[in-house]
């Protein structure tokens, strides 16, 4: 986070514990490469000359002072800043427009816990959707502001369903939140899943020190580029239309069958940009649930399974429910086949070894414009400078 120091006095907290905390802790999220902190060059000097705080203070303070204007310059990119005003004497947090910028402004008591020098909270359904955020974030912030600046977040797991609880449990502590969930969408007109649906309208606005952004499209999955995806399957020094599935895509389990699916995929998805926003790339389709989905919420599925050699032999055809029993072997059901549970994790380490221009060149223009809000919300919760490399002896 960026946060702004304000009506801080550090010499005088000799008697202000609480304060005194709250300003080494400030601080440390600094020197730990977790936030992005900024104030008066006066403040930095006085707390220097200030018998009241350690070594490791002091350093942490010299090097955001050799950095101020590094530090400067990356504020005009974010969503927001988030204001520490040490002359509030009451626990509070609000958010109110500055000078064409939004800022949180909160009393020093929200930095008060050891934790809040980790940096703030990203929470999101499991432990590798907030890896592929943080991935994105990463990108995005060296994209913006250069190599000099990084993320930095607490990653939390929701654990699915009990995300909501969880969001809930960490703004309740006074954490700084954001938090990612998909819609579960599974249709155009379908309401959204049990998780999302939680979130309100007023959580889901940046904000008194939290921020909840709901996928516009069904799964995570639906955001790995098929460039990715294709690497994956092929490796990097080959292409989809080889047909020839790479040795490390064989150890995690996919064949060539695996490219069948991703062609189909990318076929479907080019009758209709919309397919890839609702489709389930981990478990797949068949036409019988496809059929139930549309009955209830309107003709969207069918019409990407005409284009199926069986298609002309079922009796579903001309119906828009299925004319088969769950148990009816005989029906050999149309199956859009899926990608796996693992797709995701399987593409981060391709992701993580490629650009951000790069992968935006070959997305089409609506995944381009979710990744950008992403990596936008990412840079505004998690900016930080990047870690120091050690000088060659």
């Amino acid at each position: 986070m960026f946060i702004k120091i304000k009506n801080c006095t550090p010499s005088l907290y000799g008697d202000d514990s609480n304060r005194l905390v709250a300003v080494e802790r400030i601080i440390s999220s600094y020197g730990n490469r977790s936030n992005i902190v900024h104030c008066k060059k006066n403040i930095l000097i006085e707390l220097i000359e200030s018998d009241l705080y350690g070594i490791r203070i002091k350093k942490y303070t010299e090097d955001l002072l050799d950095n101020k204007r590094q530090i400067s310059s990356i504020k005009v990119n974010l969503d927001f800043h988030i204001v520490v005003d040490f002359a509030l004497d009451t626990k509070i947090c609000f958010s109110e427009f500055n000078d064409d910028v939004i800022e949180i402004i909160c009393s020093y008591h929200y930095f008060l816990c050891p934790n809040v020098e980790l940096g703030s909270f990203l929470l999101s359904e499991n432990m590798r959707d907030c890896d592929f955020y943080a991935q994105i974030g990463s990108m995005y912030t060296k994209y913006r502001g250069g190599s000099g600046y990084n993320v930095s977040f607490q990653k939390y797991s929701g654990n699915g369903s009990e995300t909501f609880n969880t969001f809930e449990r960490l703004i309740t502590d006074s954490k700084f939140v954001l938090c990612l969930v998909d819609n579960d969408k599974s249709h155009p007109y379908k309401g959204e899943g049990t998780t999302s649906s939680h979130f309100n309208n007023r959580v889901r606005c940046l904000g008194d020190g939290c921020e909840v952004y709901v996928l516009p499209v069904r799964e995570i999955e639906s955001m790995i580029p098929i460039s990715i995806i294709t690497e994956v399957l092929v490796g990097k020094n080959d292409n989809i239309s080889s047909k020839r599935v790479s040795k490390e895509a064989r150890n995690l389990g996919y064949d060539v069958n695996s490219i069948t699916t991703l062609d189909k995929i990318v076929e479907l998805n080019n009758m209709d940009s919309n397919f890839r926003k609702y489709f389930d790339h981990k478990e797949g389709l068949n036409l019988r649930k496809a059929l139930d989905i549309d009955e209830n919420y309107g003709l969207f599925w069918k019409p990407f399974f005409r284009n199926d050699r069986l298609f002309v032999t079922k009796d579903c055809r001309n119906r828009t429910t299925c004319t088969s029993f769950e148990s009816d072997d005989n029906c050999n059901c149309i199956f859009l086949k899926g990608l796996g549970n693992n797709i995701l994790e399987h593409s981060l380490p391709y992701i993580k070894t490629s650009s951000l221009p790069n992968l935006l060149q070959d997305m089409p223009d609506e995944m381009k414009d979710h990744w950008l809000t992403i990596g936008q919300k990412m840079m505004s919760w998690g900016c930080a400078l990047a870690e120091k490399k050690d000088r060659a002896a």
